[in-house]
């Protein structure tokens, strides 16, 4: 008796094995590998985390996290990026000053003197290098020290999460968690970096170029001062709280984004696994109905063989045609000839 179709050697084309959970790795693509590796091989040795973790938090981390206390954690860096800011805001408003004195002492008329003129050219290109040497200087140092207080920042968030209840995972969003780990810290980061800066420059400056006014007429400058910083501060007061109000809402729909975001892909299995529902049905019912058939027949086949064949024929090779080979074509009907349409 032939039985073909690689009964006693399982399925053909591995379609009774079932499939593992999960997509399956596709691997590097090749012309990716080879900066792949590269990339492995100059990365640094790590050292070990120094950072102990305990499910009780500290006194000082009991109090109130503010951005002054991560600040002054690193008080050198904090009094090297004032001291920079500083030199900035004097060395750019000495120009305007160098000016004046080349006008005033070189090229009025009875005043004319070329030295004078090329001395503050000079004084002036210094200003501007001196200028550009501490914005450069000034960068890398409010750089490190936004990584520095970020890393901070970051750890007592993500020790302050893992305290948390698992009633709060229950009740907030996770897109909410997540863009408060992420898009909240980075735009703390990008003020600490440049805002913060900002902000202290232009101030220094407001109080150079006002020193500067009263010192050259004392009406002119009081007028300026009565009527234009009063205007300032009202449109400033203004534009910080309309954009509070357009921050909040921005935070909102990034928050609503990464919230749909995460909770889609951990739908995923559900919404497949219910959408292959009817298919399944479909094809397990009609499974069964062929193995059914297949089994009377072959039991009849049996029953119409001679003497001669059970006696020459093992008992354990029949058993196992009725038997494992017969459920091994049960499931390539059932999942392989599925899965070949599907990809088809």
């Amino acid at each position: 008796m032939t039985w073909g179709g690689g009964f006693g050697g399982g399925p053909p084309g591995g379609f009774g094995r079932p499939s593992a959970p999960g997509l399956p790795f596709a691997g590097i693509p090749t012309e990716l590998q080879t900066r792949v590796d590269g990339l492995v091989a100059s990365e640094p040795d790590h050292a070990a985390s120094s950072l102990v973790f305990d499910q009780n938090a500290d006194e000082s981390e009991l109090r109130r996290l503010t951005l002054t206390r991560l600040l002054t954690k690193y008080p050198g860096m904090l009094v090297l990026s004032g001291l920079l800011i500083v030199i900035i805001a004097v060395a750019s408003q000495a120009g305007p000053k160098f000016t004046e004195i080349a006008i005033n002492k070189g090229m009025v008329p009875g005043h004319t003197s070329f030295r004078v003129v090329v001395v503050m050219a000079v004084a002036y290109l210094i200003s501007v290098t001196v200028a550009a040497i501490a914005q450069r200087f000034q960068a890398q140092v409010g750089g490190r020290l936004a990584a520095w207080v970020m890393n901070d920042l970051r750890v007592k968030v993500f020790a302050h999460l893992q305290r948390l209840s698992l009633g709060f995972f229950t009740d907030e969003k996770a897109g909410v968690i997540m863009s408060r780990m992420t898009s909240d810290i980075e735009n703390l980061q990008q003020l600490l970096q440049d805002g913060l800066a900002q902000l202290v420059l232009q101030g220094l400056t407001m109080v150079v170029i006002t020193i500067i006014l009263f010192t050259t007429d004392v009406r002119l400058a009081f007028i300026t001062v009565v009527l234009i910083i009063p205007a300032l501060v009202g449109a400033s007061i203004w534009f910080t709280r309309a954009s509070e109000r357009g921050y909040d809402k921005v935070r909102d729909g990034i928050a609503d984004v990464l919230t749909d975001l995460s909770e889609s892909l951990h739908g995923v299995r559900i919404v497949t696994a219910l959408a292959q529902r009817f298919s399944v049905q479909v094809t397990g019912r009609l499974a069964a109905w062929v193995m059914n058939d297949l089994r009377v027949k072959v039991f009849a086949h049996l029953q119409r063989l001679s003497l001669g064949f059970f006696t020459d024929e093992k008992a354990g090779v029949i058993m196992s045609r009725m038997t494992s080979d017969i459920e091994n074509l049960q499931q390539l009907l059932q999942d392989g000839l599925a899965q070949l349409v599907l990809q088809g």
